[in-house]
């Protein structure tokens, strides 16, 4: 079954439900009430598997939503701090592209901070990235390090 663009967004933008639907996501909490906007917030975990130089951790991440445009767009940043692995920022993004069928969510992330910095190797692996799963006819695609800003969305991704 493929599903229509409102229902994707209403998946997406219910970051409480984020769980139910993604694998890697153990919990989600809003720090704020009403539809997910501009400045809205929440904090998530999500496992962080061992890499060459870091111990498998679970990373606790504080988000601010950046911005948002119904139906396009989503993009939020904020830390992610796990025990031995520490994210200063990291940005987000999600764009909805209408398809032939269902609808195309590309999916953006990217990390700075020091420990990322000085060991390019923990941001860049795969396992190391949340892993985003098909749902409804969703075709999911990640491309790591490179967040732009979202399609439409006004102003740098930082």
């Amino acid at each position: 079954m493929k599903a229509p663009l409102s229902t994707v967004w209403k998946l997406h933008t219910k970051v409480e439900a984020w769980p139910s639907w993604q694998e890697t996501v153990t919990s989600v909490k809003r720090l704020d009430r009403g539809p997910l906007r501009k400045d809205s917030r929440f904090r998530w975990t999500t496992p962080a598997p061992a890499t060459p130089t870091t111990t498998a951790t679970t990373l606790v991440i504080t988000s601010t939503v950046k911005d948002v445009q119904q139906g396009k767009c989503i993009r939020w940043s904020g830390p992610a701090i796990g025990e031995g692995l520490r994210i200063d920022e990291g940005v987000h993004v999600w764009n909805f592209i209408k398809v032939k069928g269902g609808v195309l969510v590309r999916t953006e992330e990217s990390w700075t901070g020091d420990q990322i910095e000085a060991d390019p190797e923990t941001g860049s692996q795969p396992d190391a990235i949340t892993v985003v799963t098909e749902i409804a006819g969703i075709d999911q695609r990640r491309m790591c390090r490179t967040v732009a800003r979202c399609r439409g969305c006004p102003g740098p991704a930082r």
